[in-house]
């Protein structure tokens, strides 16, 4: 018989964006704390979420200021977001 949950993950910690030669790369550390996350939610203001198995993802974004969110995904939940501003020239 399965346990309960004791909660979601923690947010990723140490979440960084940046533009090289017209690609944007997000990357993040794991939670320090709470469950193991078992994927994460990418998600762009006005573009959309990107589910993701791994902890980066990178591809081009239009000119402009973006706000980038990344929640931690588990079997208990899903965690608040980590959030980073990025201007694309």
């Amino acid at each position: 018989v399965p346990g309960a949950c004791p909660s979601a993950p923690a947010p990723p910690t140490e979440l960084l964006a940046y533009v090289s030669g017209g690609t944007t790369f997000v990357v993040w550390d794991p939670p320090a704390s709470g469950e193991a996350p078992t994927g994460y939610l990418v998600s762009v203001a006005g573009i959309g979420a990107f589910p993701v198995a791994t902890r980066s993802i990178s591809g081009p974004l239009p000119a402009g200021t973006h706000t980038i969110a990344v929640h931690a995904v588990g079997a208990c939940g899903t965690s608040a977001p980590a959030t980073f501003a990025l201007t694309v020239p």
